[in-house]
């Protein structure tokens, strides 16, 4: 049998550690996922929360390791069921899986009002998305992406692009490309065309492409974590309350594939060699545009350095010994460079005004660069060809040389100028150029001088704007009508998809108080609304303007009974507002 004493401390023990409990979890966080099973590509919604009402609940999401959090947002909400008041207090994450398997979500550290709960471990079953794949070249699938490096190996200083592939024949909305972190190189976004047809397998796509040229600021071997794309697709069709049909989106993500680069360190330079640190493809170039000059006359030489795959405009100010009969003038060195898929590309060019004071012939002898040839992985040492300049006597040598010796007699002279009152009759001798005379400032004079023409640009441009808030809705309401006439006839896509967004929006901005083209499917509710348009209007016209956004973005030819159905649908919207 137990003894009382051992009774009696087990029964303390154990109420301590309730107790313990009690103040260590002061509330319950919970975590629950809307499905256990789902495939790559597909989102999920992850909700944590407690069942009391904080204002401060904050949950770690740093150990979730197999997932992406594509966003986040909370929320807070109180019920009155059958008198009794019940709180709830939540985040939702949005998560996509970065592979296929059984992956987890940990246990999550919850925090709330200086209070701490852990949440349980969920486990969900991810598949591969058989549907959308490249293998060998060849593609399967509506949408798919690639990530591609021009080369797997550099070195150091020398770039790389990285270019993100998009292919799709699905319609896409709200795309939302994240790169990975280049971390350990300066990037450079190329601004390019980059929108284009391709045929895979026998299957158009239309692609997109992402252009970014890496520099590595230290060798190793780095691996690029894949591009991850969000974005909505339709998945149907719906009624909305109304009895309108309404596309049915879904939230979907895509990736990419890892890659890798080896950045690898330059070989020793050879003994004396002085590097410019170019590393690339370089040529230099030096030329004297008058190689035929007379002294006192002026001509200009330039060294023009070219080169690509490095960046020319690190380049210092090149070594150039010009003879000492010449006055020499360098000028701020002049800069082209760009950003391509070749790499970077450019040309800086050194400008010396040379102004030769005697009569010869002189040799500019060849300038020198040295710099690290990138294609043949060796140091390279390039000059330019040597310049003559031939100079001649000038024709006011003489009349010069006369008038130094002028000035020579003069600056020995004792004598002392004089100046004659008499002879400058705008020189005033005497002191009464100290009395003061009254006048009129400046600033004054010209106050009066601008007041009347001021007044009357200030009258017309209020008569102007007075008049312009009046006519403001005829005009837009002209504007949307003859929008719908080009419209009639013969356009490409592309026109007929702007001319009925322009039509759409000034027939929205007739009645409401904005009056932009630039006008999006949220805009055009929340204005309309705003408005005291009916329901079931903005609902249209919302309608209407996401699916001319949807067909902007795919880049899809509409057909002329696609575009009949638009043209007609509108009309009839615009006509019931107008």
């Amino acid at each position: 049998m137990i003894s009382a004493r051992v009774f009696r401390i087990s029964a303390i023990a154990f109420v301590l550690i309730i107790i313990s409990a009690s103040v260590s979890f002061g509330f319950t966080a919970t975590a629950e996922i809307e499905r256990t099973k789902m495939t790559i590509g597909e989102t999920v919604q992850l909700t944590v929360g407690t069942s009391d009402s904080v204002s401060d609940l904050d949950a770690d999401f740093s150990e979730i390791r197999d997932f992406d959090i594509l966003s986040r947002s909370s929320s807070s909400m109180t019920q009155f069921i059958n008198g009794k008041m019940s709180a709830n207090t939540s985040i939702v994450v949005a998560l996509s899986p970065k592979r296929a398997g059984n992956l987890k979500i940990p246990a999550l550290k919850v925090t709330a009002s200086g209070e701490t709960a852990y949440t349980k471990q969920i486990v969900i079953e991810v598949a591969e998305d058989k549907s959308a794949s490249v293998s060998g070249g060849k593609a399967t699938g509506d949408i798919f992406a690639e990530s591609r490096l021009s080369q797997k190996t550099i070195y150091q200083g020398q770039s790389v692009l990285y270019t993100f592939y998009l292919y799709f024949r699905e319609q896409i909305v709200r795309p939302n490309l994240t790169l990975p972190d280049f971390a350990d190189f300066s990037a450079t976004e190329i601004k390019s065309p980059s929108s284009y047809t391709k045929t895979i397998n026998g299957i158009p796509y239309n692609v997109l492409e992402k252009k970014v040229l890496l520099t590595p600021q230290k060798t190793g071997k780095f691996i690029f974590d894949p591009a991850l794309l969000v974005y909505e697709a339709s998945s149907g069709v719906r009624r909305d309350v109304f009895g309108f049909p309404e596309a049915v989106l879904q939230r979907r993500s895509l990736r990419s594939e890892a890659v890798t680069v080896e950045v690898k360190a330059m070989p020793p330079a050879p003994k004396d060699f002085v590097n410019s640190g170019f590393v690339g493809n370089l040529s230099v170039r030096m030329n004297m545009e008058q190689k035929e000059l007379k002294t006192g006359d002026s001509g200009t030489l330039s060294i023009e350095f070219e080169g690509t795959g490095g960046r020319v405009g690190d380049i210092g100010k090149p070594e150039v010994k010009i003879p000492d009969s010449f006055k020499v003038y360098p000028d701020e060195p002049e800069l082209k460079e760009d950003a391509g898929a070749e790499g970077f590309s450019g040309k800086k060019t050194f400008k010396i005004a040379l102004v030769p004071t005697k009569a010869g012939e002189f040799t500019i002898k060849p300038v020198k660069i040295s710099y690290f040839d990138s294609t043949l992985g060796e140091y390279k040492t390039i000059e330019t060809d040597p310049v003559v300049i031939r100079v001649a006597e000038g024709e006011n040598a003489k009349i010069n040389s006369h008038e130094a010796k002028s000035d020579a007699k003069q600056e020995n002279s004792k004598s002392t100028p004089s100046v004659s009152a008499n002879d400058i009759f705008h020189i005033k001798t005497s002191l009464d150029i100290l009395d003061h005379h009254s006048e009129i400032s400046l600033m004054w004079f010209i106050v009066f001088l601008l007041s009347p023409p001021a007044a009357f640009l200030v009258f017309v441009l209020a008569a102007r704007l007075n008049s312009s808030r009046k006519t403001l809705p005829a005009k837009l309401k002209t504007e949307s009508l003859t929008a719908f006439k080009k419209l009639s006839e013969t356009v490409s896509n592309d026109e007929f998809l702007s001319l009925l967004h322009k039509a759409l929006s000034y027939a929205a901005a007739s009645k409401t108080d904005c009056v932009h083209e630039s006008l999006t499917s949220s805009d055009i509710r929340s204005k309309m609304k705003k408005a005291g348009f009916s329901d079931e209007i903005v609902n249209e016209f919302s309608m209407i303007f996401e699916e001319i956004e949807m067909q902007r973005f795919s880049g899809i030819d509409l057909t002329s009974d696609k575009m009949l159905q638009l043209r007609e649908s509108a009309e009839k919207l615009v006509r019931r507002v107008l």
